[in-house]
């Protein structure tokens, strides 16, 4: 396995994304936290939960939403003791991978993918309103795209009240490629476009090559983070 990690500020003054990613006895560990927009302290509390995490490597491997469950605990009171109970969340998305298999975590907005072949699937749910509304059959993916309210964020981690953690996994094979990514990527570069820059880069380092010169050739709304890994 290897992994590649690639942050970029975008239009904004801060980055409000953190990550993470190490390899430990064959073990992949990785996260990507992004500061909810419109709330404070983003940048803090992004960088709380991805270090609380690094500290946790070998709880996680063993029982993910536990570890998802005691980072949002201590989060949440690092917010209400530390930030006076300021207004402030962060998205969470972490995995684990190893005997070809991910075990993850995932609350909010940002995504993990699964390239294998010529094709792409999305391993986690996106809970924002669109996304919910997309599952109840209520919105259609391309409609969603001009919906006014497809940012607003209704699970978070740092709110024990708005915490509710999609357990991921997946069994994996020589090969795949998977992808963290905040929504400044994703809403940067497609699935499709993603998928196509994959199919036509066998190596794993002209793949990353390839998708930094996607990103710093684009106008970029937000702070944009990937983590790659290749199996």
């Amino acid at each position: 396995m290897k992994y590649f990690t690639y942050t970029n500020i975008g239009p904004r003054d801060i980055n409000e994304d953190s990550f993470f990613a190490t390899i430990k006895d064959g073990t992949l560990y990785a996260c990507i936290a992004d500061g909810v927009g419109g709330m404070d302290y983003g940048d803090i509390v992004s960088k709380f939960a991805t270090k609380l995490f690094s500290e946790e490597l070998i709880r996680f491997r063993n029982n993910q939403l536990q570890v998802s469950n005691d980072i949002n605990e201590r989060l949440t009171k690092y917010i209400n003791d530390e930030l006076t109970g300021a207004n402030a969340a962060t998205t969470f998305t972490a995995g684990v991978i190893y005997n070809y298999e991910l075990y993850g975590s995932h609350v909010g907005d940002s995504r993990i993918c699964i390239l294998r072949g010529n094709g792409i699937k999305q391993l986690t749910e996106e809970h924002n309103e669109a996304g919910r509304l997309i599952r109840e059959g209520k919105l259609t993916s391309e409609d969603k795209k001009f919906y006014p309210r497809k940012n607003i964020i209704e699970h978070i981690m740092g709110n024990m009240n708005l915490y509710a953690p999609q357990k991921v996994y997946f069994q994996l094979n020589p090969s795949d490629r998977l992808i963290f990514s905040t929504d400044g990527f994703h809403d940067t570069i497609s699935k499709r476009e993603l998928r196509d820059i994959s199919t036509v880069n066998s190596s794993f380092e002209q793949f990353n090559k390839q998708l930094v010169i996607e990103i710093e050739n684009r106008v970029l709304k937000d702070n944009t983070t990937f983590i790659t890994v290749e199996i």
